[in-house]
């Protein structure tokens, strides 16, 4: 007996869509992540233009997706509390996620290379 499937609300497909841009993100970022062993060696000559022309267009494009289906949820009256819930669990996992790349990266350059 296969049981009916129903339709998935929009704030779960969204919700999922989040999750897959959060898994994208730290594979990207990830990329300019030092090495095991090699952390406070300076970064290569293109780290900085893969930050500018790679993650941060992609963060203002989730950012403006956020800002623009808060403003939908705040102007639906039906379904508010379920659906501005999930929009705050989603923005706390962003930041999370932001968080990991920060530990991630090496700030700290060794007295030996400057």
């Amino acid at each position: 007996m296969r049981l009916p499937s129903k339709p998935l609300p929009t704030y779960s497909t969204w919700t999922l869509c989040n999750l897959a841009g959060m898994a994208l993100y730290l594979l990207l970022a990830s990329r300019i992540w030092p090495i095991d062993g090699e952390e406070g060696t300076p970064g290569g000559p293109g780290d900085a233009f893969y930050v500018f022309f790679v993650l941060w267009p992609f963060l203002l494009i989730i950012l403006v997706m956020h800002v623009i289906s808060f403003f939908r949820i705040i102007r639906t009256a039906e379904k508010r509390r379920s659906a501005l819930l999930a929009w705050i669990i989603v923005a706390a996992l962003w930041g999370g996620v932001l968080l990991i790349d920060q530990a991630r990266h090496a700030y700290v350059i060794s007295e030996e290379y400057s």
